[in-house]
C-alpha cells in the first residue's frame, strides 16, 4: 500500500514539476517576444535594460541557491562555465539595484580560466556588431 502512495505522489510531483518548467519556457518565450518587438521599435535602451534586469535576477537567484546548499564541483565548474559571459559583461556594466552586492559577491567567485578569453572575444564581437546595427537595413524594409 505504501509502495502506491509513493508512486502516486511522485507522479503527482513529477506532472507539477513538468507544468512549472512549461510555464518558466513559456514565460522566457514571452520575455523574448517582446524584446524582438521593442527592437524592432528600435527602441534598444529598454531592451537593454530589460534583459539585464532579467540577467540579474537569475544569478541573484543562483546566489541565493548558493548560500542555502553550495553546488559540488562538478555543478559549480558546469554554472561557472555559463556565468562567465555575465562576469565579463558586469566588468563593463557594473550590476546595480538592491541584489547587486549578492551578484557581484557571486561572481567573485567564478573561475574563468580559458573562458575569460572567450567571453571577452564574444563581447567584444558583439560590440563590433552592434557598432554596424542594421538599422539601415530595417528603413529600407519600411519604404
Amino acid at each position: 500500500m505504501g509502495g502506491i502512495a509513493v508512486g502516486l505522489w511522485s507522479g503527482y510531483l513529477f506532472s507539477r514539476m513538468t507544468v512549472l518548467k512549461e510555464v518558466d519556457v513559456a514565460f522566457i518565450a514571452a520575455q523574448e517576444a517582446n524584446w524582438l518587438a521593442l527592437l524592432r521599435l528600435n527602441d534598444h535602451q529598454s531592451v537593454i535594460e530589460d534583459m539585464e534586469n532579467s540577467m540579474d535576477i537569475g544569478v541573484s537567484t543562483i546566489a541565493q541557491w548558493a548560500e542555502v546548499r553550495p553546488p559540488d564541483e562538478k555543478r559549480r565548474k558546469a554554472r561557472d562555465r555559463f556565468l562567465t559571459s555575465v562576469k565579463v559583461y558586469h566588468e563593463s556594466y557594473p550590476a546595480s539595484g538592491a541584489d547587486a552586492a549578492r551578484i557581484n559577491a557571486l561572481l567573485v567567485t567564478v573561475q574563468v580560466g580559458i573562458h575569460r578569453a572567450l567571453a571577452r572575444t564574444a563581447f567584444a564581437g558583439w560590440m563590433t556588431c552592434t557598432a554596424m546595427s542594421r538599422t539601415p537595413t530595417l528603413q529600407q524594409n519600411e519604404t
